[in-house]
């Protein structure tokens, strides 16, 4: 794929350290790239000019608990936030035979750059001020073995009008968003990672397009698949009624009948979990089931962290048995991101 962006020109090129800090920075996720350095030894300050200044030191020190704090591992941390932070998953179930085809396919990608700016720019965001122009699509960045899976990293770019302005060339504005396609080596799945950190009203655009673009990719390959799209619609009243599956801390009840959503939410209070509560319809008596859950579960060790894991598909969609997607926050470790995905594949 070609480039979609025209390039002013530019002073010296920032090193390959300073581009990785600075993409770190713009993921905006300190507390997240904290968990993920304790296993590198990195130093993630709560200001990012810190963070800077203790990774550069750390890169240098000769001191025996800085050994893997190398500009080769600050990659592998920078790419682990970037797929792993805060994303809605849609998952797709593979057979062992397409899902070993899928592998094989990606790896032929891997270690090389795509053509595009926003692949040679990774993992910092494009300046769009310096651009002379723009086009607004999903680019490929990066393909890289993370150790536990295969995950394909995209560029999706959005230009859109500024509120209560005609659509002109004046009034366009241009963000920029890093997705991931991600494939377990010891899972036949396929995982679409849409980040958090774009708007809601792009979720479910984007998830469908970096699944097709990622399905070129692996054509290019020569390989073809048939994938089936898992419906988590079961996992909201299973974790709703597992009390062993963390605590509540907001969930969203309603009736089968037409009448008002009962919303119960603490977001605050540790200690609150909304099993504890009961909604009663005295006027009807309609019965309340969740149709919307937030689950929140402590980290493990000595750490005040939670992971969040959520689902709140629209209400007609619930009212069709369907919930197309998952939402997790902050998972402590690779190896408990796929723990939770396989619970909910599951319960699903």
């Amino acid at each position: 794929m070609s480039s979609a962006a025209t390039p002013l020109p530019s002073a010296t090129p920032p090193s390959k350290q300073q581009v990785l800090l600075q993409g770190l920075e713009k993921t905006g996720e300190q507390a997240f790239a904290r968990i993920v350095a304790t296993s590198y030894g990195f130093r993630v300050s709560n200001r990012w000019d810190r963070t800077a200044k203790n990774v550069a030191e750390d890169i240098k020190s000769t001191d025996s608990k800085h050994l893997n704090c190398t500009v080769d591992n600050l990659e592998k941390l920078v790419d682990r936030v970037i797929i792993s932070a805060n994303h809605h998953y849609t998952i797709y179930k593979l057979s062992q035979l397409d899902a070993v085809q899928v592998r094989q396919a990606l790896t032929a990608y891997i270690g090389q750059t795509p053509t595009n700016l926003y692949a040679k720019t990774y993992p910092d965001l494009v300046d769009f001020s310096t651009m002379a122009s723009t086009t607004a699509g999903h680019y490929l960045c990066k393909v890289v073995d993370m150790g536990d899976g295969i995950a394909c990293i995209f560029a999706s770019v959005v230009k859109e009008p500024l509120s209560g302005y005609r659509p002109s060339a004046a009034t366009m504005i241009t963000s920029q968003y890093f997705h991931t396609v991600f494939v377990p080596h010891n899972a036949d799945r396929i995982e679409v990672r849409v980040s958090d950190n774009a708007p809601a009203r792009y979720h479910e655009n984007h998830a469908t397009a970096i699944n097709n673009e990622f399905i070129n990719i692996v054509g290019a390959q020569g390989v073809r698949f048939t994938a089936t799209l898992i419906n988590f619609f079961k996992c909201i009243s299973s974790y709703f009624s597992d009390a062993t599956s963390g605590r509540i801390a907001h969930a969203v009840l309603t009736t089968g009948q037409d009448s008002k959503d009962a919303e119960l939410k603490n977001l605050r209070c540790r200690n609150y979990c909304a099993r504890t509560q009961q909604v009663v319809d005295t006027q009807n008596n309609f019965t309340y089931v969740c149709r919307g859950i937030l689950i929140r579960k402590p980290h493990s060790g000595n750490t005040p962290s939670e992971v969040e894991i959520s689902f709140f598909p629209h209400k007609n969609t619930w009212e069709s048995n369907s919930c197309w997607s998952l939402q997790i926050k902050k998972p402590q470790t690779s190896v408990a991101l796929n723990l939770i995905i396989t619970d909910a594949i599951a319960r699903s």
